[in-house]
């Protein structure tokens, strides 16, 4: 039986060296150098039913596109990051992204209002991958509540840039340090994330889904069907605990009449906090506690056919 593990774990580990099929090149063209420069690049590919699938810590995982939604006239895509398969029962690992490929500046919603400015539709710089070599940027990416002392803005190093050939295309790759992160992330035009440093050896990609097509070996891959089918979708309040203030935060796939209700540990009615019709979006409102003691509370967001319910705690 042992012998039977050790022999499944290097099976997976040869999958796995195989799978990323990555070489560094050091002699490229200057025809070609010339002609990639004037195409527009794609550093953080955002397609719906795209899949990246990473080896982390003995364990292949997955990041997801699973949907879009459009706030203030713009389409950002909702990302399910891959740590939220490694931190099972957490819900922060969720982000809606777009790119500006014009300035190669990738951004995402603030639904968690994480600046604090007490906007939740505004967006935040996540990356800037045509910045040049050994420059450095401002950014909020990774702003997860519950990851790494909660949301900051950090500083990105831009440290390396090459050329490889990644599965059959020769695409530029960037290296990027968030500093206070400790974190390195080879980002590679065409493919996104492909490596990921974290105090550890490299985590691979070793496999994707990009734009409907397969590169590299592929295990387990499902769709995260419950995902894309969600009529509404509720979000921890911010922050939580929370004195007198909170955010809540909710996402509505389909245009109806929503009712978002706040009630007591005994499941009393407190207060309606919204009763309205809503267009397809990402909605943030904020409640106001002060007449309410400290405590346990529940809010729930409902339709005609569905309801979803998160706990807050008041602390005065």
């Amino acid at each position: 039986m042992k012998l039977l593990k050790i022999f499944s774990v290097m099976l997976t580990l040869l999958t796995i060296i195989h799978a990323q099929e990555i070489i560094y090149l050091d002699d490229v063209p200057e025809k070609f150098k010339k002609k990639y420069s004037s195409e527009v690049h794609e550093f953080n590919p955002l397609h719906i039913g795209n899949v990246w699938q990473y080896y982390i810590n003995n364990k292949v995982v997955n990041t997801y596109v699973v949907g879009d939604t459009v706030v203030n006239g713009t389409t950002y895509f909702k990302k399910i990051d891959w740590r939220k398969e490694s931190t099972p029962g957490e819900s922060h690992f969720i982000s809606f992204e777009r790119n500006d490929t014009l300035n190669g500046v990738s951004y995402y919603l603030d639904f968690e209002d994480v600046d604090e400015d007490g906007d939740s539709t505004n967006e935040l710089l996540m990356d800037s991958l045509e910045a040049g070599f050994w420059s450095r940027y401002k950014t909020w990416k990774y702003p997860y509540k519950d990851w790494y002392g909660g949301p900051f803005i950090k500083e990105a190093l831009m440290k390396d840039t090459n050329y490889v050939n990644i599965w059959g295309d020769t695409v530029l790759v960037k290296r990027v340090e968030y500093l206070e992160l400790f974190l390195i992330e080879t980002i590679a035009d065409r493919f996104g994330i492909i490596g990921v440093w974290n105090e550890s050896p490299t985590y691979p990609l070793i496999g994707a889904i990009i734009n409907g097509k397969r590169y590299g070996t592929l295990t387990s891959v499902e769709e995260s069907e419950d995902e894309l089918s969600k009529e509404i979708e509720l979000f921890q309040n911010y922050p939580n605990p929370f004195n007198s203030n909170t955010n809540i935060t909710y996402r509505v796939a389909k245009a109806g009449t929503i009712n978002l209700t706040l009630y007591n540990v005994l499941g009393q009615k407190l207060q309606i906090i919204e009763d309205t019709y809503r267009a397809s979006g990402v909605y943030s409102v904020q409640l106001n506690t002060e007449n309410y003691s400290t405590g346990v509370y529940y809010y729930s967001l409902s339709t005609s056919s569905t309801t979803q319910t998160k706990k807050m705690i008041l602390i005065k």
